[in-house]
């Protein structure tokens, strides 16, 4: 008996170059993107707002980048006790959108801080959607919940 070789396919051989070519473009593309301003650091407050209740929670924030991660720390001037420790990590970047998940770290809600909790929940489960616009050289962001304060993401 005689083994035979086989010839190899020329479009199983063209298929296999061109997933090759695809996955490299890929990487390549991906590791090109810009990514997030390194060293900012910025410290705020913020305030949620509930006009039909007429309830207002203020927190002091603290946000910085590490990397490709937004880390927040957010404190209550009413509360010293109150902590919250969170991180943003961007996922994709779509044009002038960044999508990131949030994880919080520490967080430890109270029956004062409702409309933070509130907004901490939409943020975990939801994929977090932030443009950054600069109006007259201010670094502002947006998100999708509505929340509009100064960062910068990337350079001008």
């Amino acid at each position: 008996m005689k083994w035979c070789l086989a010839r190899p396919h020329k479009y199983g051989v063209m298929l296999l170059l061109t997933t090759l070519i695809v996955a490299a473009c890929g990487y390549f593309w991906h590791r090109s993107q810009p990514a997030l301003k390194p060293g900012s650091n910025i410290t705020q407050q913020f305030g949620f707002y509930d006009l039909p209740q007429q309830q207002k929670e203020l927190y002091d924030v603290q946000l910085s980048t590490v990397g490709e991660t937004i880390v927040s720390h957010v404190s209550s001037p009413n509360n010293p006790q109150f902590r919250l420790k969170g991180s943003f990590v961007q996922k994709k970047q779509a044009g002038e959108k960044r999508f990131f998940t949030y994880t919080p770290v520490h967080f430890a809600p109270s029956p004062d801080t409702p409309l933070l909790a509130s907004n901490i929940d939409l943020l975990m489960h939801s994929q977090v959607r932030m443009q950054q616009l600069w109006p007259d050289g201010v670094p502002l962001v947006t998100m999708q919940n509505g929340m509009i304060f100064l960062y910068p993401l990337d350079d001008k």
